[in-house]
């Protein structure tokens, strides 16, 4: 069996698909050869039209349709080659594994897409490989090359990581050569693969972000398609204490003065404040502290993350154009409207992943659009993709975008009022006019509460000291939601967490003083110190053998405070 890239691995990409066009050399474009008629003929096609022809064959089948059979026709390549040319529109030589020739014959439980005629085959299957193979470029006379860039995984800004393609090879035992490619970077990154046509060489990731490599070897007659590996540069959430056992100093500080830095911090870049962040902001004027954290990449990035999640692009429906990549950047440059920010995610091909052309598609304007019901002939139109997109020229939308913008800085009614002719304004210079002012303080409690992935964000920054990857917040996201409005789901992660390896907590018999330890971690958590029930509750619980310092941090962060915070 050939052990093709999972569909999940290959759909977690998604962010990152963009990159340079195949470049060409002395052997020409590095890049998967066309399907091969003569593999078709005599691999694919006689097992296709036993499986497909009932329902395929002929008109009325759907956008896959193989081509009739004459009366008096007996060419049979003739007739093949015919229904090849259909096929191309379901077929990707540069994923294989992601075509959707393969995935509608496979059960959906083994990354299969949804298919009238139910899953025909299963990755195990012979012809399961023989269908990689035709897609890949296989002829009759040479299988395609494997190659193997090695696993994904995790690395730190500065450090040389050594991309091994070594075991790479070629089922007709021809030698190989190798052709490495950096398909996405952070923005901001300049870094460059040392050697690109090594079997082995190195790259030094230069900032936090994700990076694709990919892969590629030549057998000499053709190139294979190119395989990535992910490396997951970790970033730092702010600056960290030199000693995270060590009492955080947030006792120092005026509570009011602690407490409007965390609401700062949580309604600009969606988590807390390190205890070292927290020290630096207190002495700072509100509005200065406002303007640096707004300009800030993370908080473009906070901003895009927030949407995309809003919108549902998550998991296999991840944004991958580089419009959505750029917007980080945009945003934190004020160069870009709420409206426009918000348009460059819905026309990113994943929105119509998420939500097909119909009913979903309608619903999704509806909903997440305009936030209003549509009547039936306006459903009608936003059911197309060509109607829902001119939805995105339209005030109505641009005003809805301006106010859901706003809404993370002010109370609901304030928000719902907000002037619509400010929906050409920058999400950076709104977010300054009202970050600070009278109107940001006074809503305090009222203010958006805040979701999984700001929940998520503060778990990692208070527990683990750095951001979580675009990956950890999908996946983490949607086990917290898992029972909506129960603290179960939420539990689970703080669990994941505290079990990862990561979360630094000292020994009891390292706690020479419960109660100071017990108060600096409400400080740490949720900014505030405990009342006497609280603290003679939880010092129970520290000292209980039963108990220790992972209970007391899991009650802490898996708590309702912790979450709406």
């Amino acid at each position: 069996m050939r052990v093709a890239l999972p569909i999940a691995a290959a759909l977690l990409l998604a962010p990152c698909a963009f990159g340079p066009a195949p470049a060409h050399g002395k052997d020409g474009p590095v890049r998967a050869p066309e399907p091969d008629l003569g593999f078709y003929v005599q691999r694919i096609a006689p097992w296709l039209e036993a499986t497909c022809a009932p329902c395929h064959r002929g008109q009325g089948a759907g956008s896959f349709v193989l081509a009739p059979v004459g009366d008096r026709e007996k060419d049979t390549t003739a007739r093949r080659a015919r229904d090849l040319q259909g096929l191309r529109r379901l077929l990707d030589p540069e994923a294989p594994w992601d075509s959707r020739l393969l995935r509608k014959v496979l059960p959906e439980d083994r990354g299969g897409l949804p298919h009238a005629g139910g899953a025909r085959l299963s990755p195990d299957d012979a012809i399961h490989d023989d269908l990689l193979d035709f897609v890949s470029g296989a002829t009759l006379r040479n299988l395609p090359p494997e190659p193997e860039p090695g696993k994904d995984r995790r690395v730190r800004a500065g450090d040389a990581v050594e991309l091994d393609g070594s075991l790479s090879f070629d089922r007709d035992d021809d030698p190989v050569r190798h052709r490495w490619e950096l398909f996405a970077r952070p923005p901001g990154s300049r870094a460059a693969i040392v050697d690109p046509d090594a079997a082995r060489t190195k790259i030094t990731p230069d900032v936090a972000g994700t990076y694709v490599v990919r892969l590629r070897v030549f057998d000499g007659k053709a190139w294979s398609p190119a395989k990535p590996v992910v490396l997951e540069c970790l970033e730092l959430a702010g600056p960290v204490a030199p000693d995270p056992l060590a009492p955080s100093g947030l006792a120092a500080l005026e509570p009011a003065a602690l407490s409007r830095v965390r609401a700062l911090y949580g309604d600009v870049l969606g988590r807390p404040p390190t205890p070292p962040e927290s020290v630096a902001a207190a002495a700072q004027p509100l509005p200065a502290l406002a303007a640096s954290l707004l300009a800030s990449l993370e908080a473009g990035r906070a901003w895009v993350e927030d949407e995309a999640f809003r919108l549902g692009l998550v998991g296999d429906a991840q944004p991958s154009s580089e419009a959505v990549a750029a917007l980080p950047i945009r945003i934190a440059s004020g160069d870009t409207s709420p409206a426009d920010a918000e348009a460059a995610l819905v026309r990113d091909p994943a929105f119509l992943r998420a939500f097909p052309e119909g009913a979903a598609l309608a619903s999704a304007v509806e909903r997440l659009l305009l936030g209003r019901p549509g009547t039936a002939a306006e459903r009608a139109t936003w059911a197309t993709e060509a109607g829902a997109r001119a939805v995105l020229a339209t005030p109505e939308f641009r005003v809805a975008a301006l106010r859901r913008h706003v809404a993370r800085y002010l109370a609901p009614e304030a928000a719902a009022a907000f002037p619509g002719d400010r929906a050409g304004e920058s999400v950076l210079a709104l977010a300054r006019g009202i970050v600070g002012s009278p109107a940001w303080a006074g809503g305090g409690d009222a203010r958006r509460r805040a979701g999984d992935l700001a929940f998520l964000r503060g778990l990692f920054a208070d527990l683990l000291g750095r951001r979580a990857s675009g990956v950890e917040l999908s996946a983490l996201a949607r086990a917290a939601a898992v029972l909506p409005g129960s603290a179960a789901g939420r539990a689970a992660v703080v669990d994941v967490l505290l079990d990862s390896g990561e979360v630094l907590l000292p020994l009891v018999v390292e706690i020479r003083d419960p109660d100071a330890w017990i108060a600096d971690r409400f400080l740490r958590t949720l900014g505030r110190a405990p009342s006497p029930e609280e603290a003679v509750a939880y010092r129970t619980v520290l000292l209980d053998p039963a108990g220790g310092p992972h209970v007391v941090v899991r009650a802490l962060c898996s708590s309702d405070e912790y979450a709406s915070r």
